[in-house]
């Protein structure tokens, strides 16, 4: 085989002149390159420093609370996530705007903690709409029962408290609702009947009926400022048994986040006295030495939860009965007591007068 000038590296056809030109343009062009990224950086730097400017404003107009402040700390690459997507969206029209991940997360996280921040962001960066947040929102799992991504939540956000910090009490309370049936077309699933957990799909509607009311339970810190919407039920009215069952998981639910539940606070409606009493209270007791207002916890053994009825809502029903009669008369505990409406109401209105 005849050798050619390429089979050698120290062979070229190009003179010494045209090569020292071509490195020549490649060095110019490398140093240009050099140059740009340098200015991107420089500019990335000031955003950066821009950027923990507004976060210091908007601590300075009381936009952030103190947990706020510290859920955006947790944004390691906040700054370049929000340059980014500030050059690529600020010359697009809303509808033509795309977000990533982070910048998502973000835009959450901000929105739900403050609305007021969000929107003076809203007018320094071309951020999503309250309307696109709505239906990011709508991607996470929300049927009812006890939501698993709130739990997951709660485990992780909690993992490193103080055992006081840890203690909370949940309360649960019913609200009426309007009966509506309405199709969830992505899943698939009829919304609007009675759901204790279990979703309902477009065969089984025939024989449930639609809910009146949607039972919501919260978890709130006793030590600590932090609640949590944890799961909800639709129903057309519960039992006291159903009740019952629903308290005792949501407990176990808690406690298996790190949680230590202390008391169940609820109104005092008829099914919730009924409940009290399936879990071992006496709460109707004439007697105060026989009341007792704590049940032994489902999932530790020796200790205890107290059961306590919403003052406030105690207060409106004794009012509204006051109102309604005129005249109170209570021999509970072997105390006489005897209340007249019209004298409070003159009461307050000397009280006025004077």
């Amino acid at each position: 085989m005849t050798p050619s000038l390429s089979d050698h590296d120290y062979s070229s056809r190009e003179c010494p002149e045209e090569r020292v030109k071509r490195l020549g343009e490649m060095l110019t062009s490398a140093r240009k390159k050099i140059k740009v990224l340098e200015v991107k950086a420089a500019r990335a730097k000031g955003r950066t420093e821009d950027l923990q400017n507004i976060i210091t404003e908007m601590n300075r107009r009381h936009m952030l609370s103190d947990e706020a402040q510290k859920k955006l700390e947790e944004f390691g690459n906040l700054p370049i996530e929000i340059m980014k997507n500030w050059s690529k969206n600020a010359a697009e029209q809303p509808r033509g705007r795309r977000y990533s991940e982070e910048m998502k997360k973000f835009a959450m996280t901000v929105h739900y903690y403050s609305p007021r921040a969000y929107e003076y962001l809203q007018t320094l960066f071309p951020m999503p709409s309250v309307q696109v947040i709505r239906q990011w929102l709508k991607v996470i799992k929300g049927w009812p029962g006890f939501t698993a991504e709130v739990l997951d939540d709660l485990k992780a956000k909690h993992k490193n408290d103080s055992p006081r910090e840890r203690l909370c009490s949940i309360v649960l309370d019913a609200m009426s609702i309007k009966k509506s049936c309405e199709l969830d077309t992505p899943s698939g699933r009829l919304i609007g009947f009675v759901d204790l957990g279990n979703s309902q799909g477009p065969i089984d509607a025939d024989n449930v009926p639609l809910a009146t009311e949607a039972l919501v339970f919260m978890v709130v810190g006793v030590a600590a400022p932090w609640k949590m919407p944890f799961g909800y039920f639709l129903s057309a009215g519960l039992s006291g048994e159903v009740l019952k069952n629903l308290v005792v998981e949501a407990i176990c639910s808690i406690t298996e986040c790190g949680l230590e539940v202390v008391a169940v606070v609820c109104d005092c409606l008829a099914a919730n006295v009924a409940m009290a009493k399936l879990l071992g209270c006496h709460v109707h007791e004439h007697t105060f030495a026989n009341l007792k207002t704590f049940f032994p916890h489902p999932s530790k053994e020796d200790e205890v939860i107290f059961f306590l009825f919403d003052a406030c809502h105690a207060l409106k029903l004794l009012r509204n009965l006051l109102g309604d009669k005129g005249v109170l008369l209570s021999t509970t505990y072997g105390v006489r007591n005897v209340v007249f409406f019209k004298i409070i109401v003159d009461f307050k209105i000397i009280n006025y007068i004077l």
